[in-house]
């Protein structure tokens, strides 16, 4: 059988198939019936979700008695009550599994076959005018032109490579600011989580203040006017809460980006921690932290900010979900002559060997979450980037290990 005759073959058998007692349920498996919604699915994630036409799947059931899956009488399909859905999820998550090895080992193939280039050193490249100069000298050279000549024309590269370096900063800028906001976007729920006490504070205790007013007003009593201090006391904290939210998020937020300076590593290490407050409490996680406060980089402090607060939200997505009693974030910063390296660690599920390997975690889109967009680590990757660094997973036998390792 030929490639035509299988995929002709393929075309006329596609689809999830139902059976029970080696029995077929039908609609489901039948052309164009997609009752697990996967070409909806890939539309919102082309590069990872496969389509209903890309499958053949089989799916077998129990008793009615045991599943709780009740055939309609019509006999066309299931009914769809709370075990059908619950059905269909568990579907969801065994394809997804295989949907992420899938591209694991497809980008692990063409890995092999050929070396990727990261973004920023594509950036890089389209910027750089050193190959062209190159080429330039030589080719004067063989044409018996004279010094002075080619001083001259590498004098006109040279201005026309500033330009394009200061054109180069602009772009990343522009892209830092975006992925700055996506970030904001991942993150939305804990910052929701974060300033809904304090909220919840201001509209309770208006109501309190305006009825101790209306009794002084009534009866002159000095002594509500304890309770009314006490009261302000309590928005002056609240006040303080919200305030600093909005000053730990404002990295994340800002529209512009100054010029690039040395900045101190351990404070954005502590406020982006300070993000997550509230979760990291309430989920109880140890957070450890070893870097000495003198270590500095050179760049925008905001691309660190978003690395860190990317890993940070996808180890307390993970950790939220680990049966662990002891869960633990531990981040370690060293110093050499030559580089900077951030170790980041969690003891939550981890990564597959499959997954570092092929670096597929670092692709966009790519995503283990129930519809998780697959930016964050993407994200982390870039910011690092435009710090002359690089980010890396590497194999831990408990738990996710990060490097990212910035050249001086």
């Amino acid at each position: 059988m030929g490639k035509r005759d299988a995929k002709r073959l393929l075309d006329e058998v596609y689809g999830v198939n139902i059976y029970k007692n080696a029995f077929r349920i039908r609609p489901y498996g039948n052309g164009g019936v997609d009752w697990l919604d996967l070409d909806k699915d890939r539309i919102q994630n082309f590069t990872l979700r496969i389509s209903n036409n890309q499958i053949v799947g089989f799916i077998f059931i129990q008793q009615e008695e045991e599943s709780h899956l009740e055939e309609k009488s019509a006999r066309d399909g299931l009914k769809e009550n709370e075990y059908y859905f619950g059905l269909k999820e568990l579907s969801k998550k065994a394809l997804a599994e295989l949907e992420t090895r899938r591209l694991a080992y497809r980008i692990k193939s063409e890995k092999s076959r050929s070396s990727k280039t990261s973004f920023q050193d594509t950036i890089n490249d389209l910027f750089s005018l050193s190959a062209v100069k190159t080429s330039i000298d030589n080719k004067l050279s063989q044409l018996d032109v004279s010094e002075e000549t080619i001083k001259e024309i590498n004098e006109i590269l040279d201005k026309e490579e500033v330009r394009k370096a200061e054109l180069k900063e602009e772009i990343e800028k522009t892209i830092a600011i975006y992925q700055g906001q996506a970030t904001l976007g991942k993150i939305v729920n804990f910052i929701l989580h974060e300033g809904r006490k304090p909220i919840q504070f201001f509209n309770s205790e208006t109501t309190v203040i305006e009825r101790y007013i209306r009794h002084y007003k009534a009866s002159k009593d000095e002594d509500i006017l304890q309770y009314l201090d006490k009261s302000i006391d309590g928005f002056r904290t609240n006040s303080k809460i919200i305030s600093g939210l909005f000053k730990r998020i404002n990295p994340l937020a800002n529209q512009k980006r100054g010029k690039k300076e040395y900045f101190l590593i351990y404070p954005i290490i502590e406020e982006s921690c300070k993000i997550f407050d509230s979760s990291i409490r309430e989920m109880k996680i140890k957070i450890t932290v070893e870097c000495s406060k003198q270590v500095s980089l050179y760049g925008w402090s905001e691309e660190l900010y978003t690395a860190l607060t990317n890993l940070l939200e996808n180890s307390i997505y993970w950790l939220g979900i680990s049966k662990k009693e002891l869960k633990e974030i531990k981040i370690r910063v060293t110093e050499n002559e030559e580089s900077v390296i951030i170790d980041y660690q969690d003891n939550g599920p981890g990564l597959s060997n499959l997954e570092i390997e092929s670096e597929v975690i670092f692709e966009p889109g790519y995503s283990k979450k129930l519809n998780g967009t697959g930016l964050g680590l993407a994200i982390s990757g870039e910011a690092a980037g435009r710090l002359n660094g690089k980010l890396i997973a590497r194999k831990s036998t408990e738990g996710v290990y990060f490097q990212i390792e910035f050249n001086k």
